[in-house]
């Protein structure tokens, strides 16, 4: 009987460990937004890198964590365009319980860069009342993806931002203790975009401490495995 119910309670669990993890797809996928309206095409691809996922949790609780993006453009001048892509913001895309819980405010503590330059620029962050729609959202990717779209015709010249954060991500310097749930704070990436061709976002600073914003922070002391989280972002702008 000992051994009846050993082997009951193992299967019971394995079938948990199984169950509780959300496993991930490994393959790379594509989104197309924007497919029909006017402009210029753009085409994003984003490359895993070696800290694209965490695990957290204890035991066979474990949970796969991966990355919240966003992009936008800026004028060379600095004034706010518009956002291109965000991850999952509408309530359909919506797997992720600390955005659930948090609301609005997930959206400023994730990404503060972008948050306050949309903002200060008249837009509104997504909320249960402002779904973003499909044009310039989706669910998280999983692994690599690409993100086909396009920008607003006769933009010559434009800045394409990207902030990238995930949660609970710490280190020595970033805790859970002094920078909320984030842990490392999201990094910003830029490519100063014109002509037609492709170009390399590079990384360019990070939001710094969640209550204690300074705009973009240059100085990368404090920052490690957030700069794994991806290996390339790369933009590739057509005429047609």
């Amino acid at each position: 009987m000992k051994r009846v119910i050993f082997a009951v309670l193992s299967a019971v669990i394995l079938v948990c460990t199984s169950c509780l993890i959300n496993k991930l797809n490994d393959a790379a996928t594509t989104i197309d937004l924007k497919q029909d309206i006017q402009g210029k095409p753009v085409t994003i691809t984003v490359s895993r890198g070696t800290h694209w996922v965490d695990r957290l949790g204890m035991g066979p609780f474990m949970v796969n964590v991966i990355p919240q993006m966003t992009f936008w453009i800026e004028s060379p001048d600095g004034r706010f365009i518009e956002t291109v892509y965000i991850t999952g913001a509408a309530k359909k895309y919506d797997r992720n319980a600390t955005r659930k819980k948090m609301g609005e405010q997930f959206y400023r503590e994730c990404f503060p860069v972008w948050s306050r330059r949309m903002l200060a620029g008249g837009g509104q962050l997504p909320s249960e009342t402002n779904a973003y729609p499909d044009a310039i959202t989706s669910a998280t990717p999983e692994s690599s993806y690409t993100v086909k779209t396009k920008v607003p015709p006769g933009k010559a010249r434009f800045i394409l931002f990207a902030e990238i954060n995930k949660s609970s991500d710490t280190n020595a310097a970033f805790t859970l203790s002094n920078n909320s749930w984030v842990g490392q704070p999201s990094v910003i990436y830029a490519a100063a975009i014109g002509d037609t061709g492709t170009y390399t976002l590079r990384p360019v600073g990070h939001s710094g401490y969640v209550t204690d914003y300074r705009g973009v922070v240059s100085n990368f002391t404090g920052i490690d495995t957030a700069l794994h989280m991806v290996s390339t972002i790369t933009v590739t702008l057509s005429e047609r």
